[in-house]
């Protein structure tokens, strides 16, 4: 049987242990609270117009590039007769 000192020990380690858990849930609780305070001002903050720019501009873009590749795509049907005609005539077509 522990002596009534152990107990007081295991007791004061036991306090020591739950402060020191308060005192995370303390810190975890005031990042908490930041994070709110911050997405509520995020909040009021008139929408951005930027999205949508940026949307147009990638949509644009991609039009640019489809175009590019069905050019390429051409360039490479064509590829194999001039390589043939190359190969026959000895010289570039």
């Amino acid at each position: 049987m522990p002596t009534a000192e152990e107990r007081i020990t295991r007791w004061e380690q036991r306090q020591e242990l739950i402060i020191a858990s308060m005192q995370g849930m303390l810190d975890t609780l005031e990042i908490i609270r930041d994070t709110i305070a911050e997405l509520a001002s995020w909040l009021k903050e008139p929408p951005s117009s930027d999205l949508s720019d940026l949307i147009k501009a990638l949509i644009v873009r991609s039009d640019t590039i489809s175009n590019q590749i069905v050019q390429i795509g051409g360039k490479l049907d064509a590829l194999p007769a001039a390589l043939a005609q190359t190969v026959h005539n000895g010289h570039p077509a």
